[in-house]
């Protein structure tokens, strides 16, 4: 078997690479506490979140409740124009009507009118007659 002999030289620069390698893996105290607190702050952080998003839950569910009612609103609205259209349009058919049953009105006072004006001729002319 042959040994290997490490001269000075070698020796320290293999010390030197290995301390150099530890020293890039190795966690310090400082480190650590530095990392501890960045996870607390993480977690803080986390916890707000999740505040907020419940409260982001929570509008849009009375969003969305609110919506609900909306449409039924609009589907009343909607139902009461339909309402609304077809009275608007009774109303029109009564108001031909009575426009009809105006002009038949009119048409018979004015005969009405030439009847009555008749009889005062004549009851003129008879009281004409009585009177010779």
């Amino acid at each position: 078997m042959a040994v290997l002999e490490l001269t000075p030289y070698i020796r320290r620069e293999i010390e030197d690479i290995v301390d150099k390698r530890i020293r890039e893996v190795h966690v310090t105290k400082e480190d650590f506490s530095e990392l501890k607190g960045i996870v607390r702050e993480l977690a803080i952080i986390q916890k707000e979140s999740e505040k907020r998003l419940r409260g982001v839950e929570i509008a849009v569910s009375e969003l969305a409740e609110a919506q609900k009612r909306t449409e039924t609103r609009v589907e009343e609205l909607a139902i009461a124009q339909k309402e609304l259209a077809e009275a608007q349009k009774r109303t029109e058919t009564r108001v031909e009507e009575l426009a009809i049953a105006q002009k038949e009105t009119q048409k018979e006072i004015s005969e009405l009118t030439k009847a009555l004006e008749r009889t005062n001729t004549n009851v003129g002319g008879i009281g004409e007659t009585m009177g010779y």
